[in-house]
């Protein structure tokens, strides 16, 4: 009698335990899902946000090319302008010369 007293004790130890596990187990799970959900969220910020400065960024390449040519633009008709100065001197020059 008491060993069968002895092994229904061990019987329902183990079966708390047993019970306990699962509750665990389901507890962890639950937990393991929450993070999953966090770092899936966090995980779509960060890629909005990537996203959000990738194009601030392509913006900022279009306005300075923009910018670029606008100077580019300046600086041929300066360029231009120069030669022309230089032609008309030249022309003058050479106007002189044959005066004297």
């Amino acid at each position: 009698q008491d060993k069968v007293n002895d092994l229904q004790g061990e019987l329902d130890k183990t079966e708390q335990a047993k019970a306990y596990a699962e509750i665990r187990v389901r507890d962890l799970e639950a937990q393991l899902e929450q993070h999953q959900r966090e770092a899936s969220i966090a995980l779509a910020d960060a890629e909005a946000k990537a996203h959000g400065i990738l194009e601030e960024k392509r913006v900022e390449v279009e306005v300075l090319k923009g910018e670029l040519a606008i100077q580019k633009q300046r600086a041929e008709m300066a360029l231009s302008d120069a030669r022309k100065k230089i032609s008309s001197l030249e022309d003058q020059l050479a106007q002189s010369k044959k005066e004297v």
